[in-house]
């Protein structure tokens, strides 16, 4: 009754999906399409077409994070500060209605530290059409073509024709650490390094927890900035 659609922004997205037995997995925290792929749906009024444009009901192939969405909403607000945005990780969204899709990033990166088992304790990145997984408790990698196998059903880290794109992807992880200055915790002599397991839960507090404790501290402490 109101009409509040006529000067009103409307996001819609959830902040992650939940695995249902896919790859023997529940709930979330994993870096599979699905607890990582979520929809992203928006409108705006007409009032914000000089920030989103004046298309309507079309659909933009684009990998996007939920660090977009602050930013987003800045420019709504007309706070964004276009010279500070390297600043912040993520873009506005209206990059990718705007005619600026050539500034949108090629790839995303994904993480989960230590919570509960092991098998959560990765770092991921994706462009949407590929995935790269590091499992840092063991060490081991996954890679999957999610345009052909979006079911994530079939791992090619070790298959040889996949030997030099899988290369690229671990280089691209091993070059984002040292740039964030994330220390031989994380990388060192250009390797990925495997982090100390450690399965705790805040259910069971206590000093004997505190091993678990110095783990999460030390990988913390590793990328501040």
């Amino acid at each position: 009754e109101s009409r509040i659609e006529n000067n009103t922004f409307v996001l819609y997205t959830p902040d992650h999906g939940d695995m249902r037995n896919d790859h023997f997995l529940w709930r979330k925290s994993f870096p599979y399409e699905g607890a990582s792929h979520v929809p992203l749906m928006f409108s705006w009024p007409e009032s914000l077409n000089t920030v989103f444009g004046d298309k309507r009901n079309i659909k933009v192939k684009a990998v996007t994070e939920l660090r977009d969405l602050l930013p987003t909403f800045l420019e709504v607000l007309g706070l964004w500060n276009s010279a500070r945005e390297d600043e912040v990780d993520g873009r506005p969204l209206s990059w990718l209605l705007r005619g600026e899709a050539s500034r949108w990033r090629s790839w995303i990166d994904m993480e989960h530290n230590v919570y509960c088992w092991n098998d959560n304790h990765w770092n991921a990145l994706t462009d949407g059409e590929s995935k790269f997984i590091f499992h840092a408790a063991s060490g081991t990698e996954n890679f999957f073509n999610i345009s052909a196998d979006p079911g994530e059903t079939r791992d090619l880290a070790d298959v040889k024709e996949y030997e030099a794109v899988v290369t690229q992807w671990r280089e691209r992880m091993v070059h984002q650490f040292i740039t964030e200055g994330r220390g031989p915790v994380w990388v060192k002599d250009g390797k990925l390094m495997r982090r100390k397991p450690c399965n705790f839960s805040p259910n069971w507090p206590g000093e004997g927890l505190r091993p678990c404790y110095n783990v999460l501290e030390e990988e913390a402490k590793a990328i501040v900035v």
